[in-house]
């Protein structure tokens, strides 16, 4: 508690005061505070009371913890409890016990600060301070802190009321939550909007916020706003002067611009950061997104292009509303918005006058939703939807989506089922990969089931076969070309197909291969014309090329597609810790390469830096053999051996390779699995061992039994068809090679049915937990 003497010992004087970690801090910020400013900004003294004042008066409403305490209450500390992080430190939900010992345990968020860095520390102090003094509904409950010294070191930790709906980053930009509806987001920017008013001119000294943004609204059972995180927070100017001298914090795209250049902070800094924040409510894009096109990666730069009564305007609009939104009230918020976020600071207008406004544009659209809702007489139907609770109408919105979804997934099987049932019934055409990578829900696609690509891919590919081998190569090259304007991941495969029919259909001499080159030509770009032209004429294919190659995304996959890259990183980091503990002065290996976070793409510690350009020249490398082989002798039987391998190499050679892309090369071999012993056990471990790689993407328990029963049908179905294709005198033929390939399937098999159970219940009790998680990872290799 030494770090408090400064608020609860007025005898003492000024250095006294504070305890010793905090000499330098009470000399910036409060024993000389006064001074300071005086400097900076010319101010003069005050009868305000300062924060320090205010909070040695309401102080005592806050608990004081000790370290055992909080430690309890979130199991040590436990991982599986962490909820948030961040440069301050970690945030963890706990159960603490009422300050009077009685009832049942409140649910807290418990945050621990870095030890290390005086600038966390002064952070620390400054939110015991302000949220301390302030009370409103909209600002989050500071319940208590602790400060302990021991011999852990210095223990910082702050104790919050706990808000269950996380932030309003996570509900507008995480596709793992529903969208939120239009009317829920003028109520938290509303609500948000009044936290600033209070501190801004609710108190007896003014406070800036300094650090307005999405991921400091926090959102509680209600999905009412609270703000957070006050270590930036500051005293406005005092002596009625007009501003703030301080240096420059906060975060890049929310910060006002002439407090970047000048340094000077004012309230209406915190106006522009709420003008970029509207703009987001709106768009449902963060103020900066280094993954998409340049013209759009800073949000406010990008609007410009769609002024507010613009006809164009509707562009902007965030697409999850899915047009459940008033375009009145869009368009009032973003003129709002514009007016937050001019030049001038002077122009701006203050927070309760945005209050004011927000408060209109809600009751306008109010208003003009019962006036729709006069305007025609409700049927029973409408009648009973109305009376539903909110959870039982997004159970009928996801009901609907599910539906959707198979009404997508039957016409896309629809579409090619002539096609389909003139294949040989020799190929393998269900596949446990398929049912994983086309109906489970990706975290990113916000819990919606995507169009089925991968059962197009799967179906299509045969299609694809089947037209080259009976030599109808046009036909071969105009589907696959369909393909590729499905998903450009299958652009793995165009040098071998490019390869195949420029040497099998376009190699018939001068005229007439020049004409079926050109032939070819004309069918491809018609294709391509269809499936671009339209983003060509809006002026929007470059926003589709962006999103087709997202290469500000890291080297690995957050799930860790089993290829080279992950041996890459795996001796990388050895080779640190061995160098390490030989002394030489290494960077410690980072833990980020399994985060698949956008522009996450940590440098490596010994071994050079993976690029881009470097896993294509590796693919292409890898490629060669094949390309040479599909040109010396273009066979067609050959060409589903070929696409197989070319997606091999894409798959462990590529950049950012997805856990599902093992389809792409499963796929094709389910052709040719069939037409031999050796092919059929090689599938066989191929799709057994892919199948597996995807367990990740079911994580949680109750999925545990579901994943692995699935699998165990889909290897006794494949295991019974090839029995039955499969002659005794084909078997016989078998080579020793193919022979002793046998036993070494079946020991793979064997050690991976026998890591599977160790890896999810003994490694946790005889591992660290902090390296559970990589040997989660590693054993899927």
């Amino acid at each position: 508690m030494k770090c408090f003497h400064y608020f609860k010992d007025k005898s003492r004087s000024r250095q006294q005061r504070s305890a010793p970690e905090l000499k330098e801090q009470s000399k910036s910020d409060y024993s000389g505070s006064g001074t300071h400013r005086i400097a900076k900004s010319s101010c003069s003294e005050t009868s305000a009371r300062r924060i320090p004042e205010l909070y040695e008066e309401k102080a005592r409403n806050l608990r004081v913890f000790s370290f055992s305490e909080l430690r309890h209450a979130t199991h040590d500390f436990d991982r599986l409890l962490r909820i948030g992080e961040g440069g301050f430190g970690s945030v963890y939900k706990g159960s603490i016990k009422p300050a009077d010992g009685k009832g049942e345990p409140i649910v807290v968020a418990i945050k621990k600060l870095n030890k290390d860095g005086l600038q966390g520390h002064k952070q620390w102090v400054a939110e015991v301070q302000f949220l301390g003094v302030v009370e409103h509904p909209n600002l989050v409950k500071l319940v208590g802190y602790c400060a302990a010294d021991g011999e852990r070191g210095i223990q910082r930790l702050l104790v919050y009321e706990f808000m269950p709906n996380k932030s309003l980053e996570d509900h507008l930009f995480n596709r793992a939550y529903p969208a939120l509806p239009w009317k829920t987001r003028l109520q938290i920017i509303l609500g948000a909007a009044q936290g600033l008013a209070y501190l801004h001119e609710g108190l007896e000294i003014q406070v800036i916020y300094r650090d307005f943004k999405t991921s400091n609204v926090l959102l509680d059972e209600n999905f009412k706003p609270k703000l957070s995180d006050f270590g930036l927070a500051r005293e406005g100017p005092v002596a009625g002067r007009t501003h703030v001298s301080t240096a420059v914090m906060g975060t890049n795209g929310y910060a006002a611009p002439d407090y970047i250049e000048t340094g000077h902070l004012t309230t209406k800094s915190d106006v522009w950061s709420s003008g970029v924040v509207l703009y987001e409510i709106i768009t449902g894009r963060r103020s900066l997104e280094r993954n998409r096109p340049r013209a759009e990666q800073k949000l406010l730069e990008w609007v410009k292009q769609f002024p507010p009564d613009s006809k164009k305007f509707g562009l902007i609009i965030d697409p999850r509303l899915e047009n459940q939104y008033s375009i009145a009230a869009a368009r009032k918020i973003a003129r709002l918005a514009d007016s937050c976020l001019m030049k001038s600071a002077k122009d701006r207008p203050k927070m309760t006058q945005v209050v004011e406004s927000l408060k209109q544009i809600i009751q306008d659209s109010d208003e003009e939703a019962t006036i729709s809702k006069e305007s025609f007489e409700p049927s029973e139907t409408d009648s009973a939807d109305s009376s539903k609770e909110p959870n039982q109408l997004e159970a009928t919105e996801s009901w609907k989506r599910r539906m959707t979804h198979l009404a997508k997934l039957v016409l896309a099987e629809s579409s090619l089922l002539s096609a389909i049932n003139s294949i040989p019934c020799t190929s393998v055409k269900e596949n446990f990969n398929v049912f994983i990578g086309g109906l489970v829900p990706r975290p990113y696609s916000g819990g919606l089931y995507a169009f089925p690509v991968q059962w197009v891919f799967a179906r299509a590919i045969d299609v694809v076969h089947l037209y080259l081998q009976e030599g109808r190569d046009l036909m071969g090259g105009f589907f696959f070309a369909i393909l590729l304007c499905f998903k450009h991941l299958f652009a793995v495969a165009a040098p071998v197909y490019f390869v195949y029919l420029l040497r099998h259909y376009c190699w018939k001499g001068l005229l007439r291969g020049f004409w079926q080159l050109i032939s070819m030509g004309i069918v491809v770009m018609v294709v391509f014309a269809a499936a671009y032209g339209p983003f060509l004429y809006h002026g929007q294919i470059q926003q589709v090329i962006s999103r087709m190659f997202p290469f500000g995304r890291g080297l690995c996959h957050a799930y860790w597609a089993p290829n080279f890259w992950v041996f890459y990183i795996a001796l990388d980091k050895g080779l640190a810790i061995f160098l390490r503990k030989l002394g030489l002065n290494i960077q410690a290996p980072a833990a980020s390469f399994t985060g698949g976070l956008v522009g996450d793409s940590p440098p490596f510690s010994v071994l050079p830096k993976i690029t881009p350009i470097t896993t294509f020249i590796m693919v292409l490398l890898a490629l060669s053999p094949c390309l040479f082989k599909a040109w010396k002798n273009p066979q067609p039987q050959l060409v589903a051996r070929w696409i197989a391998y070319a997606y091999t190499c894409g798959f462990l050679f590529g950049w950012h390779v997805h856990e599902k892309a093992s389809l792409h090369f499963v796929v094709p071999l389910s052709i040719v699995a069939v037409h031999s012993l050796e092919d059929a056990r090689h599938y066989f471990l191929l799709a057994i061992v892919s199948c597996y790689s995807l367990f990740p993407l079911l994580y949680e328990a109750q999925e545990y039994p579901i994943k692995v029963l699935l699998l165990l049908l889909h290897s006794i179905l494949m295991w019974h068809s090839f029995s039955a294709q499969i002659t005794k005198d084909a078997a016989a033929k078998v080579t020793v090679s193919a022979k002793t390939g046998g036993w070494v399937i079946g020991i793979i098999l064997a050690a991976r049915a026998i890591a599977d159970p160790y890896g999810d219940s003994c490694v946790p009790a005889l591992i660290e937990r902090k390296r559970h998680e990589v040997c989660q990872a590693l054993k899927y290799y």
